[in-house]
């Protein structure tokens, strides 16, 4: 269901970039996405950029970490839900809780009501979190040595290939190149301000 007028408890909502280079940054993510902004001045001068959704009316916001390290923030909506699009090429597909501590996600068991289940990958089983049984998320460990605990965003893209090659183009870096899973191909990008994320183009769902 792309369009999204409410989130079950629990759900991923909302994607927030902080960037040494702000205007850098638009510039990339609209070249790569297609997005534009809603630029809405904050408190002591700094300016919030809306990508693609209308303005943050209302509702109440709490940063954490969880105990493993990975920061997550908590948002309570009122007229402001969170992402109004989903699934689309542009918009958020999935959200990964990377870390190394197997018990993290008893965290958000707790907090918010995730369950979890569990799904095989082929090379192996990946944990899935699930609100009001509903697939909302999923969490593994880390692929590559060092790396911190954090969540980590998949937006969806119409061509995987394409969307690599105009990252390059942009200025961005490619970090795992496309490949193919069960559910989609995907490929990993850091931007220019070294934030990164995966790309996936969906496998088509069975009829």
């Amino acid at each position: 269901m792309p369009e999204r007028t409410s989130y079950t408890q629990g759900t991923p909502n909302w994607v927030d970039l902080q960037t040494p280079n702000q205007d850098a940054a638009k510039v990339f993510y609209s070249g790569l996405f297609g997005w534009t902004y809603d630029d809405q001045p904050m408190p002591d001068g700094p300016v919030y950029s809306m990508a693609m959704l209308g303005v943050m009316d209302a509702g109440r916001m709490a940063f954490v970490m969880d105990p493993s390290g990975a920061p997550v923030a908590l948002w309570q909506a009122n007229q402001h839900i969170g992402a109004g699009l989903v699934n689309e090429p542009g918009t958020v597909n999935w959200n990964e809780l990377i870390t190394t501590d197997p018990g993290a996600a008893a965290f958000y068991q707790t907090v918010v009501g995730l369950t979890t289940s569990k799904m095989d990958m082929g090379a192996g089983e990946y944990t899935l979190f699930e609100a009001n049984g509903q697939m909302v998320g999923g969490t593994t460990p880390p692929q590559m040595p060092g790396m911190p605990n954090h969540w980590h965003v998949y937006f969806g893209v119409a061509d995987a290939d394409a969307t690599v090659a105009k990252a390059t183009e942009l200025g961005g870096s490619v970090l795992v190149p496309p490949f193919d899973t069960p559910v989609g191909r995907m490929a990993v990008i850091a931007d220019p301000q070294g934030a990164v994320f995966s790309i996936i183009k969906q496998a088509p769902q069975p009829a």
